[in-house]
């Protein structure tokens, strides 16, 4: 609960983020007296802004969400794959049968998320804009902070109820919403069936298990940060079609482990082929890291370009609720 809580709310802040950055700010006009100059502003500025330049503004912030959701997105790729190495040298260090062995990850987990995470709310973050909750009330002591938490409850269902309502009359909201649930239902879907077919089919040990999830884990790093820096510059890509590039390519991956089904002798002919070997599913789980990375990138700062001004908590609440309804 608390995680995803947190998520919600750190992803609340990309979109201000983006509306603040200096290279979002647009230099206001200085008008100059005389009848010259105010005839030289009226020629030269128009009224009305232009789709073109629409666009253009749009695109701009869509660049600098998925550059500013890159950084993020590694930074936590390589925190995590820090965190999962020190679990499993600890695992290794005090032994599999010694009982303390799996608890000391989970105090580990805990530690580094208080270390890391609790000083960046109270020191490093802003307050975001909005008129604060109110927390007037008659009563004191104990029943005053029971009051007080039933309010800002029935607060904070009370806000998920009106992005509901919102979210109706958003057209390209529900659209991606319903394309969001689509996409990380396959890939959730595809992990988890990942790691079963690689402990029943292939027979793979807890190491081979725990080289699979650090592979991804390197492959998501570097695709978080090179799909938006490198790649989609070298392709001269915007936003939207990277992201399509990339879940066509992830479509893909399916279709591998499936060949035997269109070619049942391709382990014959070939020596292997639709994932009869353990190295072809460490090859598509690097290949499945390096795109999902990219999707999480794209996927963020595409939706964080729909948001309405204000609503960032709610509506990242919204895309949270369709990943846990799987």
């Amino acid at each position: 609960m608390f995680y995803g809580a947190t998520n919600v709310l750190s992803n609340a802040y990309l979109p201000v983020f983006v509306r603040n950055h200096p290279d979002m700010h647009v230099e206001p006009v200085v008008e100059s007296s005389g009848a010259s100059s105010s005839a030289s502003l009226t020629e030269s500025t128009p009224l009305i802004t232009t789709r073109a330049s629409l666009a253009e503004e749009a695109e701009k912030a869509n660049r600098l969400a998925a550059r500013i959701s890159s950084r993020g997105l590694t930074y936590g790729y390589i925190a995590a794959l820090i965190l999962q190495a020190s679990a499993l040298g600890s695992i290794y260090y005090l032994g599999v049968d010694n009982p303390i062995a799996l608890k000391f990850p989970i105090f580990l987990a805990a530690t580094w998320w208080a270390v890391f995470f609790f000083p960046t709310v109270p020191f490093w973050i802003k307050p975001r804009p909005g008129p604060p909750l109110s927390g007037n009330s008659t009563r004191r002591g104990l029943s005053r902070k029971v009051i007080l938490a039933a309010k800002y409850v029935g607060f904070g269902w009370k806000q998920i109820w009106e992005t509901v309502k919102e979210v109706h009359r958003l057209r390209e909201v529900q659209i991606y919403l319903f394309s969001w649930f689509l996409l990380s239902d396959g890939v959730i879907t595809m992990s988890a069936l990942a790691i079963i077919y690689a402990k029943t089919s292939l027979n793979l040990t807890p190491a081979g298990l725990a080289l699979i999830s650090a592979t991804a884990l390197i492959m998501n790093a570097l695709g978080a940060f090179l799909w938006p820096s490198v790649i989609a510059a070298k392709l001269n890509l915007s936003v939207v079609p990277t992201m399509k590039l990339l879940i066509s390519l992830v479509a893909c991956l399916p279709g591998y482990a499936m060949v035997g089904l269109v070619w049942p002798g391709i382990v014959d002919t070939l020596g292997f082929g639709a994932l009869t070997h353990a190295w072809e599913l460490y090859t598509l789980a690097a290949i499945f890291g390096f795109l999902a990375g990219g999707v999480n990138v794209y996927g963020r700062a595409i939706f964080s370009e729909l948001i309405p001004s204000g609503k960032e908590s709610t509506f990242f609440s919204v895309t949270q609720k369709a990943v846990i309804c799987h």
